[in-house]
C-alpha cells in the first residue's frame, strides 16, 4: 500500500500519477500493445472482422489510458480534493479513450458470443454483462456516489479480470479451434 492508497478505494490508474513512467502506464502500454497485436491476428484469421475490430478499439482505449494521465480522484493522491472542479486535457482524454475501450469490449463479448458452443455463448453474454455493470459501479464509485465510494478501487479491479480473463480465454479458444 502506497502512502494514502487502499486498494479498495482508489483507482488503479491513480497510482501511476506520481511517477513519470508509473509501473501502471506501462502495463496499460504493453496490455494495449498485445491486444492491438491480438486484434490483428483476429483480423486476418478470426471468427469476426467486427469482433477485431472491437478488440483493436479494446487496445486503442488501452494505449490511451497509458498515455494519458488520469486526473487525481477521490483524495489521492494525499492532498487533492475528492473531486477536482475541472477536469485536465490529460485527465479528460485517458477517462474519454478508456470510456471507448470499455465499451469495445463489452460488446465484443457479445459479438463472439455467437458460437456453436452454448458453454462460450453463456459465459460471454455474462462476462459482457458483469464487466460493463462492474465499470459502471466503478464509474459511479470514482463520480462520488455516496453508495459505492469506498469501493471503488476493488470494483474496478474486478472488472478489469473479468475483461482481461475473457480476452485471455478467447485467444485459447481460437487457438484450438
Amino acid at each position: 500500500m502506497r502512502d494514502g492508497c487502499w486498494a479498495s478505494f482508489h483507482r488503479r490508474v491513480s497510482a501511476a500519477r506520481r511517477q513519470p513512467c508509473g509501473l501502471q502506464t506501462v502495463n496499460f502500454l504493453l496490455a494495449g500493445l498485445l491486444s492491438l497485436v491480438f486484434a490483428v491476428g483476429l483480423w486476418r484469421v478470426g471468427p469476426s472482422r467486427w469482433g477485431a475490430l472491437l478488440i483493436g478499439a479494446w487496445a486503442v482505449g488501452l494505449l490511451g489510458a497509458g498515455a494519458f494521465r488520469t486526473d487525481p480522484v477521490s483524495g489521492y493522491p494525499p492532498g487533492t480534493p475528492d473531486q477536482l472542479q475541472r477536469h485536465t486535457r490529460a485527465g479528460a482524454l485517458h477517462d474519454l479513450l478508456s470510456l471507448i475501450g470499455f465499451l469495445a469490449l463489452a460488446m465484443a463479448c457479445f459479438v463472439f458470443a455467437l458460437s456453436n458452443s452454448l458453454w462460450w455463448t453463456i459465459y460471454s453474454i455474462v462476462s459482457g454483462v458483469l464487466f460493463a455493470t462492474t465499470m459502471a459501479l466503478a464509474s459511479a464509485a470514482f463520480d462520488q456516489h455516496q453508495r459505492w465510494v469506498d469501493l471503488g478501487g476493488l470494483i474496478q479491479r474486478i472488472s478489469l479480470t473479468i475483461g482481461w480473463t475473457w480476452q485471455m480465454l478467447l485467444a485459447v479458444r481460437l487457438l484450438h479451434t
